[in-house]
Order: structure tokens, then sequence, then C-alpha cells
């Protein structure tokens, strides 16, 4: 189950399945515990959608601090392009897409927000 919850570890013993992961920026560590390895899942899983969520949206205000006026919607960001075409951009297991195309993780948004802000510029409207 390690392989599907990247950052998480998991241990289990005769009284229950525990998952455990470190909290940067902040230290420390959060750790969650069920009593069986389907539970266990099914709150990593809802754990990761909320990872992803909370990355589109510190996405979106770094998009917003370099004049992107991006917006959230459900787990993806909808970007606007000058020719009147949204952008869509993901995220899933930490991997932000643009269009479907992996442009970066999310421990690294800065990158992925100048990506998007680069390609904007050269594509749409020819400056680098």
């Amino acid at each position: 189950m390690g392989d599907q919850f990247p950052g998480w570890g998991i241990t289990t013993d005769a009284a229950a399945w525990t998952a455990r992961r470190a909290m940067p920026p902040f230290g420390g560590f959060t750790e969650i515990a069920a009593p069986d390895a389907g539970s266990l899942f099914e709150v990593l899983t809802d754990v990761a959608e909320l990872d992803d969520r909370h990355t589109l949206r510190v996405l979106r205000v770094l998009l917003h601090q370099h004049g992107v006026a991006a917006a959230a919607a459900g787990l993806m960001l909808t970007v606007p392009r000058p020719d009147g075409i949204d952008a869509v951009v993901t995220c899933d297991g930490g991997t932000v897409r643009w269009e479907g195309r992996d442009i970066g993780a999310r421990t690294n948004l800065r990158a992925v927000a100048q990506w998007i802000v680069t390609s904007l510029r050269s594509a749409f409207l020819g400056t680098p």
C-alpha cells in the first residue's frame, strides 16, 4: 500500500494499521490509525485528494501573484489563455499537470507557477 501513498510510512501490528508522514515545513509528524488495511486505504485516499486540492489552491495564489487569473474548480484549476480557451491544470498524487502533461511536483510549486507563466507568455504573447 505504501507505493500508492508516497511519503507515508505504513506499518501494521495485531491491533491496527498505521500510516505516518513528516509535516514540513511545520516539523513533526502526523499519524493515522485504522483497524484494517481497507479502512486505512480509504482514509489515505481522502487525505491524498485533500493534498491535491491544497496544492492547486497554493498554485492558484502563486499564479495570481504573477498576474494569471487562475480559478479553482474541484480538483483542477482553469487558466484563461489569450485565445479565449481555458487551460486545465490538475494535480494527482503530488504531480502537477498542464493539459495532461507533467510539469512538476507539489514540492516545487514556485517552479511550476513559473513554468505556466513562461509558457503563457511565450506561446500566446510572443515574449519569453
